[in-house]
C-alpha cells in the first residue's frame, strides 16, 4: 500500500509568498516608469533636433542667398581686379609680375648668300639665298629693383635676354655662311644726320677700305659678335655717332633691352590707367619716347585689363 502526506502551509510561507508578489509588482511599476521617462526624453530630444536642424538649414539658406546676391553685385573677377591694382608684395598679382612665366620663344631665320661673287661681278643679276633656321632662343623677361613711389607709381628695371636652347636646335652655330656686311650697311645709318664734311670723310674711308659688301662668318658671330675694321676707324672719328664696334644682330637688339620704367598702379589711377607707362629711360638714363601702352608681354604678364574685359 502507498501512503500519502498532505503538507499544510504555515504562516511563514504565506508571508514569503505575499512579499514576493509585492516585489514583482513594484519592479514592474518601476520598469514602466523608466520606460515612460525614456520615451518622453527621446521625444524631447527628437523635437529639439528637428528644431535645431531647421535653424541650421535656415541659416545656410540665408547665407547662400546673401552670397548669391553679393556675387551679382560684386563678382569674383572684380574682387581679383581690385586686388591686382594694389600690387602688394607676397600676393599672386605681384609675384606673377615679378617672375613672369617663360612663354616666349624667339625663332631666328637667316639667309645664306650662295652667289655673292657672281652678283658682285654682275654675272648674276639677283642674289640667290638659302634659308638657315630656325635658330631657337627663349626670351627671358626680368623685373628687378621694384620701388613703390609716394605718388602711387611703381618704378622698376625691365630686362630682356635671349637664352639659346640646345635641346631645340639642330643647326651648328659654327657653320660658315656668307651674309651682307652689317658694318658697311650700318655706317651710313650712323652718319645720316652728321655734318656734310663728316659724311664726305666717311664716304672716302669706305671707298678706300677693303671692306666687302659680303662677309664670310659663322652663324654665332653674325648674330652676336660681328665686327669690321671700318668700325674701328669710324668710332675713332666720331665716337658719339658710332656707339659700338659689335653689330651682331641679336647683340644690337638685346643690348638695348634694359629700361627703367615707371608705371601707374593703385586705386588713385584706377583700372583704366593701371600699368600704363609714365616714364621710361634706357640704361644710360636717356629718356625714351613716352608710351601710352605697354608691350604685349608686359600686358600678358599682368593679365587683361578690366576696361577691356
Amino acid at each position: 500500500m502507498y501512503s500519502s502526506v498532505l503538507r499544510v502551509p504555515t504562516n511563514d510561507d504565506e508571508v514569503s509568498y505575499v512579499n514576493t508578489e509585492d516585489s514583482l509588482i513594484s519592479s514592474r511599476t518601476s520598469t514602466e516608469t523608466v520606460n515612460s521617462d525614456k520615451k518622453e526624453l527621446d521625444c524631447y530630444l527628437s523635437k529639439r533636433t528637428r528644431k535645431l536642424g531647421d535653424h541650421v538649414w535656415l541659416i545656410i539658406g540665408v547665407v547662400a542667398m546673401l552670397w548669391g546676391t553679393g556675387m551679382l553685385i560684386y563678382t569674383p573677377y572684380e574682387l581679383l581686379m581690385d586686388q591686382r591694382i594694389h600690387m602688394l608684395p607676397g600676393l599672386p598679382p605681384f609675384d606673377w609680375w615679378l617672375h613672369p612665366p617663360d612663354e616666349v620663344l624667339l625663332k631666328v631665320y637667316i639667309f645664306n648668300v650662295t652667289n655673292s661673287e657672281e652678283f658682285l661681278n654682275s654675272t648674276d643679276a639677283k642674289l640667290k639665298l638659302e634659308e638657315v633656321g630656325p635658330i631657337i632662343y627663349r626670351e627671358k623677361l626680368r623685373h628687378t629693383n621694384p620701388i613703390f613711389n609716394e605718388n602711387g607709381t611703381l618704378t622698376y628695371t625691365a630686362n630682356r635676354s635671349a637664352i639659346y636652347l640646345p635641346e631645340l636646335n639642330t643647326i651648328d652655330m659654327n657653320q660658315t655662311i656668307i651674309m651682307p656686311n652689317l658694318a658697311v650697311l650700318f655706317i651710313p645709318s650712323y652718319f645720316y644726320d652728321a655734318p656734310f664734311y663728316m659724311k664726305m670723310g666717311v664716304n672716302l674711308m669706305m671707298s678706300r677700305s677693303k671692306s666687302s659688301p659680303f662677309v664670310r662668318t659663322t652663324i654665332q658671330n653674325y648674330l652676336w659678335n660681328e665686327t669690321d675694321p671700318i668700325l674701328d676707324v669710324c668710332q675713332k672719328l666720331a665716337p658719339s655717332l658710332v656707339p659700338t664696334k659689335n653689330v651682331g644682330i641679336l647683340d644690337r637688339i638685346y643690348s638695348n633691352f634694359e629700361d627703367n620704367v615707371t608705371v601707374y598702379i593703385g586705386p588713385t589711377f584706377g583700372h583704366d590707367r593701371f600699368f600704363l607707362i609714365d616714364n621710361m629711360t634706357d640704361r644710360n638714363g636717356s629718356r625714351r619716347e613716352k608710351l601710352s601702352t605697354i608691350s604685349n608681354q608686359e600686358r600678358y604678364s599682368q593679365g587683361t585689363s578690366k576696361s577691356t574685359g
